[in-house]
């Protein structure tokens, strides 16, 4: 406890100087360092630390950090297991062009407009690990995580959307021929 009142880390270090004819210690000489200021650095990045795993790990969005240059699938969320069927040991270290199903120079193309930040917004055919293909939604951007550079990417499933849409547009052609044909 400070003098002020106020509770303060600090590292003690020290050595028995002198002892009397019983061996027992009677100077001991040291050193007293305040270092509050470093364990509150530690406790907070430890705080952030828990901030981030919680929003990326625990989110219901299907996030993936990549490594841009190889493609290389370095995180998933829990999200992301669910979704493609495989389990976060497959996911770590798996080529993205495992699940995505265009070419890979495309992908990788793709990826490094991204690092880029030239384009962030891609819409893809995803292989779920049952075979599936999936259309997805990618927003993929650029994060720096212990130095190193990674794309943080959103998936959004839009299969169902995109479905939609199109027998929209077949239901409204299919509409369009028949008023054509009658007339």
């Amino acid at each position: 406890r400070h003098r002020d009142g106020h509770w303060v880390w600090v590292r003690d270090r020290g050595q028995i100087v002198e002892w009397d004819a019983d061996g027992k210690p009677v100077r001991m000489v040291g050193t007293h360092e305040d270092i509050s200021q470093r364990v509150a650095e530690r406790l907070a990045l430890a705080a952030s630390e828990r901030q981030y795993t919680a929003m990326f790990s625990d989110h219901d969005a299907v996030m993936l950090l990549v490594e841009p240059g190889s493609g290389t699938i370095v995180d998933a969320n829990k999200a992301a297991v669910r979704f493609y069927g495989y389990t976060l040991d497959e996911l770590r270290g798996m080529p993205i062009t495992t699940i995505n199903v265009l070419a890979p120079d495309e992908v990788a193309l793709r990826r490094q407009r991204a690092a880029q930040r030239n384009e962030q917004y891609f819409v893809f055919p995803h292989r779920l690990a049952s075979g599936e293909i999936r259309m997805v939604d990618v927003h993929s951007s650029p994060i720096v995580v212990h130095e190193r550079t990674l794309l943080f990417s959103i998936v959004r499933d839009v299969t169902a959307h995109l479905r939609g849409d199109l027998l929209e547009l077949i239901a409204g052609t299919i509409t369009d021929l028949l008023g054509a044909t009658s007339s």
